[in-house]
């Protein structure tokens, strides 16, 4: 019975010693990010890059369950108020993964699909009307874009010719 015990705790003490080491080692990068989300994770490994630190910060994020306690104190990085949006790789896999859904909100101009993806894209909710009438009087040109990827390339060329949606396409940095 000892042994087991002893064998259950052996992964927690090696991502421990593993999160230690990938502190001490990685090199501290000058973009912060916040890919693996905000907590204990976000703080330890705050500015490193790559997949093992984003990883190693999502799994202690996950081992100290803390993220609800960060989010509702706005503590650990976290920041209520600041509106979640969507990274490049979030924005292609909704779009792959709801691209049917999306062309019908489009061509209503109104929608459950829509309205995520404007919202995961940071669409502020006044710039919303005309986010869903870009995408309704552009619609034939979405429809021709093939699979969610070329959508959203299109989308993203319409918002950057558009005046006040130019600053929510992925260029517009």
């Amino acid at each position: 019975m000892g042994l087991l015990r002893t064998t259950t705790r052996l992964p927690l003490f090696v991502l421990l010693a593993a999160s230690l080491l990938m502190v001490a080692a990685a090199p501290s990068a000058q973009a912060e990010t916040r890919s693996a989300g905000c907590g204990v994770g976000y703080i330890i490994f705050k500015g490193q890059r790559g997949v093992a630190p984003q990883i190693l910060a999502m799994t202690s994020n996950t081992v100290y369950s803390n993220q609800a306690f960060a989010i509702s104190t706005g503590t650990l990085g976290c920041h209520p108020e600041e509106p979640i949006v969507y990274s490049q790789s979030e924005r292609l896999y909704f779009a792959r993964a709801n691209r049917d859904g999306l062309i019908h909100d489009m061509a209503r101009a109104q929608g459950e699909y829509l309205e995520t993806l404007a919202a995961g894209m940071g669409v502020v909710p006044d710039h919303r009307p005309a986010f869903r009438q870009l995408t309704q009087r552009h619609l034939p040109q979405l429809l021709v874009s093939g699979d969610g990827d070329g959508l959203l390339r299109t989308l993203d060329r319409l918002l950057a010719d558009d005046p006040t949606l130019a600053r929510y396409a992925l260029n517009a940095g």
